[in-house]
């Protein structure tokens, strides 16, 4: 009993100084851009303020040309052209460009930064990019009401990943030697290093002060459907993960789910997701949208 005793006790303790190294390193990454301070802002203040987004937008050449890749991609479906933010906002509504836009500018914090040896940046941010454009198109299935927030989760969903990369790059090496060698789910080998990135992703956004919604997924998209903590936005995530691998565009071992739950929590039906698998697997124009916002990712 005694042992057992002190055995919690030291677990207690190699947890809390795990933690304390963890926010100290997170401290290390580069600060917020202006962009999303300001984009912050807006959600917080100026909730309806269509002129001063605009303006925020048109202020950052990179993001408008990632906004307006993305507005025109077959994700959204446009009409016609859209050439403008303005006409972007018109189209795609105020909400959406909000959230796409706090998304895209906070993948500028860790643009051009080293990566850790084994961790595939391009694949990395063609996963996040797939799971975005599947989780808005689920959540479109699905019928939910905010579709806008859910492109935005898909894309953040890893944050922690990108966390790992830069503030633990030799341990985030081991791990992605772990996953291969073993076939275990990178989520399992960096739980096997005490680094789980939904952890380390949720601390990040919370310092951040990202809105709730993200900071919940962030933490959560990993989470089986039996789990108390468990939530629907979360899950559409997780499904959007699933998919990404499925149709080729996975970061290394896919994590394990039961679709059959899965599909049943979510009221969406597997034949629903397996058709949605079978028609993204033949849109070219989806792997050019993917490959065209990385490229002013990571150029």
């Amino acid at each position: 009993m005694a042992f057992q005793k002190d055995k919690k006790i030291i677990t207690g303790l190699i947890s809390l100084m795990r933690r304390k190294e963890i926010v100290s390193k997170l401290k290390l990454l580069p600060p917020l851009p202006a962009v999303v301070h300001e984009v912050l802002s807006i959600l917080s203040q100026d909730p309806d303020s269509i002129i001063r987004l605009e303006q925020t937008i048109r202020h950052d050449p990179v993001l408008t040309s990632q906004l307006l890749k993305l507005a025109n991609s077959p994700a959204f479906f446009p009409r016609t052209h859209i050439d403008t933010v303005h006409r972007a906002i018109v189209y795609l509504g105020f909400q959406e460009v909000k959230n796409l836009c706090l998304g895209l500018a906070i993948f500028g914090v860790f643009k051009k930064i080293k990566s850790a040896d084994g961790f595939d940046e391009h694949s990395f941010w063609t996963h996040s990019m797939a799971t975005a454009i599947m989780s808005r198109l689920l959540a479109l299935e699905a019928g939910e009401k905010e579709p806008e927030i859910f492109f935005t989760a898909g894309l953040l969903h890893d944050l922690g990943r990108l966390a790992l990369n830069v503030c633990f790059p030799a341990q985030l090496t081991a791990i992605i030697a772990l996953a291969k060698d073993s076939e275990w789910p990178v989520i399992e080998a960096e739980k096997y290093f005490g680094l789980p990135h939904t952890v380390i992703g949720g601390w990040l956004a919370r310092s951040w002060r990202l809105p709730s919604i993200y900071i919940k997924v962030i933490t959560t998209h990993h989470l089986s459907p039996r789990h108390p903590k468990w939530n629907k936005i979360s899950g559409i995530v997780q499904l959007a993960d699933y998919m990404s691998h499925k149709t080729g565009m996975g970061f290394l071992n896919p994590p394990k789910i039961n679709l059959d739950i899965l599909c049943y929590k979510l009221s969406i039906s597997k034949e629903s997701v397996e058709d949605l698998i079978e028609q993204i697997g033949f849109m070219d124009d989806i792997a050019q949208t993917v490959d065209g916002i990385i490229s002013t990712i990571i150029s």
